[in-house]
């Protein structure tokens, strides 16, 4: 289990900002495609991010499927407890069969595509410029921490992050405080 520090903004110039960013870190993203299927029950009551109770990615010839536990501030900021198990992307149908047996339904997707850069300074972070289906262009900057991390090491993660936002020309109004199933749903 970790705990995942996240801020995500929309961004009007992703090829400005992907450029202020390889600008920064001196090198180059790699490309990055990510497809996510979201499981819930449709009975259920609530929005699509109540309703979301496991998220299955495929990704690199890989799944991952993740249970979050999310905490969204009001600053836009995402702390979430995250439990996962993966395997080879050719497992993932017998992956879905298994929770659709269990009665599980597919209630929600999305597709991710554009540019990562993993960087280990000032701490190890992920940053990822996508676009988000029909949502359009995002940065994601993610921190992940032990689960059992003290409140110093998430404020410090949270303060690098927005740090690293700023740095690259993202404003206060750019950030998303919503999930991104609130926004698709």
């Amino acid at each position: 289990m970790a705990k995942e520090i996240e801020l995500k903004a929309h961004v009007s110039h992703s090829d400005y900002c992907r450029k202020l960013i390889e600008k920064k870190f001196g090198f180059s993203g790699s490309s990055l495609l990510k497809s996510d299927r979201y499981f819930g029950f449709n009975q259920t009551p609530g929005s699509l991010s109540e309703r979301a109770l496991l998220r299955i990615r495929v990704e690199q010839n890989r799944y991952v499927a993740t249970r979050k536990e999310k905490r969204l501030h009001g600053d836009g900021m995402e702390e979430n407890r995250e439990i996962e198990f993966s395997g080879p992307a050719e497992d993932y149908h017998n992956v879905t069969d298994f929770f659709v047996s269990l009665g599980y339904s597919i209630i929600a997707a999305k597709d991710k595509r554009g540019w990562y850069w993993k960087v280990a300074v000032p701490q190890p972070m992920t940053i990822e410029l996508v676009e988000v289906g029909s949502l359009g262009w995002f940065l994601e900057v993610e921190i992940i921490l032990r689960d059992d991390a003290a409140d110093h090491e998430v404020s410090e993660a949270r303060n690098t992050i927005q740090q690293l936002m700023k740095s690259v020309g993202i404003a206060d109004v750019d950030i998303e405080k919503r999930y991104y199933l609130d926004m698709l749903g």
